[in-house]
């Protein structure tokens, strides 16, 4: 954490295991106070189940639906097809909520 901006960093594989985990993560940044941003690093992340998606889907929606002023954004990889249609569908659902930055 760099003052009032969190960069979460989400490596490997999040598959049914790592849900629980991912659930606790991000409600435990929903819980911090003073945060302006937070970033989430999904670069070195090789695969994530539909649940893993899902979770973070709703905790976008749930910030977007409470009108958080958290901005909230996500560094992908171009490398990683499937990271680029699932943030293209989860950022549909909060169109304008976050910014998805892609490396190339």
């Amino acid at each position: 954490m760099e003052g009032d901006v969190l960069t979460a960093r989400l490596e490997g594989s999040a598959e049914a295991e790592a849900v629980a985990v991912l659930e606790r993560t991000l409600a435990d940044i929903d819980g911090r106070t003073g945060l302006s941003k937070v970033t989430l690093d999904i670069r070195g992340l090789e695969f994530a189940t539909s649940s893993a998606l899902k979770v973070l889907a709703n905790w976008l929606l749930d910030l977007a639906e409470r009108e958080s002023k958290l901005r909230v954004e996500i560094l992908s990889s171009a490398t990683h097809s499937w990271q680029r249609r699932s943030l293209q569908a989860i950022t549909a659902i909060v169109p304008g909520f976050v910014d998805v930055r892609t490396d190339e």
